[in-house]
């Protein structure tokens, strides 16, 4: 959204900055207003999927083109996920990504939900098309079965432990990794979980606020998060090396939010990643059978 008209400096004003946001944030909006309002690729299996999900708490994940990360979180949720549903929701670009990861969940019994086709289809705009899917979710599944806990964990986080999104809230209206920028704070949406109550004044937007230099979930620092006093919640734990973690292949270089274990860029958004792939199996099956632990302090 347009930063508030005070913070432009004359000089932006000279290049018609204010204008130049207010144009790009309405057609911004307008593109969200639109997809969100697609049916999914599979009306029936939406149906189906809020039938299955109704009255229960939920975790979604955002599929994007790799099979095998979905297989292996499916493996983690099962073993660790209590107290709530687990939705797969594909915003993979690939048909043959989108059919195999179709397969994956419905051999592991997992709802499968296949998004509507994303405007943004080039990696290079990942985070403006991964905003676009969350709040697809948000709006379509959330606000539709208003689940007493919900939440999302990004493609390539894997629990670790015994995880109940109920129990994480500490009763607070939100809970997750604080991300805290000059621009605003906000939850990344990789790992981030709320109440029902959350969004009963504001309906949250987990989109980019580039004008704030926020990435992905930042449009809600100043749809929820400015409004509160932060100072009296409790986050998330969060162990990370930076950019790096992005072509981690080792226990010293993986991200850790609690006792979740985050291996960036598993999927290969940003790069490919075959040559990673087999570290990290490795790393995902030592952390399976409870070899590879949370540092000292990163329980849930």
């Amino acid at each position: 959204m347009p930063r508030d008209i005070a913070t432009y400096t004359a000089a932006e004003w000279l290049r018609l900055r204010p204008l130049s946001h207010a144009y790009k944030t309405f057609l911004w909006n307008r593109m969200d207003r639109r997809f969100v309002r697609q049916p999914a690729a599979d009306p029936d299996a939406h149906e189906k999927v809020l039938k299955a999900l109704g009255g229960q708490n939920l975790i979604a994940t955002i599929a994007w083109n790799s099979p095998w990360v979905i297989r292996w979180q499916l493996r983690f949720v099962s073993k660790n996920l209590k107290n709530a549903k687990f939705v797969v929701a594909d915003n993979s670009t690939d048909p043959a990504a989108r059919k195999a990861i179709a397969a994956v969940c419905a051999e592991a019994g997992a709802p499968y939900l296949p998004l509507p086709p994303n405007p943004y289809r080039s990696s290079r705009h990942a985070s403006r098309s991964h905003g676009l899917a969350l709040n697809w979710v948000y709006r379509n599944l959330v606000r539709r079965l208003r689940p007493e806990a919900w939440g999302f964990f990004d493609h390539d986080l894997f629990p670790t432990t015994p995880f109940d999104p109920q129990l994480r809230l500490r009763g607070q209206l939100f809970y997750g990794d604080l991300e805290v920028r000059d621009g605003g704070r906000y939850l990344w949406p990789g790992y981030c979980f709320f109440a029902r109550a959350a969004d009963e004044a504001v309906t949250l937007d987990f989109r980019q606020d580039w004008f704030r230099q926020l990435d992905t979930g930042g449009m809600n620092a100043g749809r929820l998060f400015d409004r509160m006093d932060l100072s009296k919640f409790t986050f998330g734990k969060r162990r990370s090396i930076g950019p790096q973690r992005n072509y981690a292949v080792t226990e010293d270089e993986i991200d850790w939010f609690d006792d979740c274990v985050h291996l960036g860029n598993a999927s290969g958004w940003l790069a490919s990643t075959e040559d990673r792939q087999v570290a990290l199996v490795n790393l995902l099956e030592r952390a399976l059978a409870g070899a590879l632990k949370p540092p000292p302090g990163f329980g849930g």
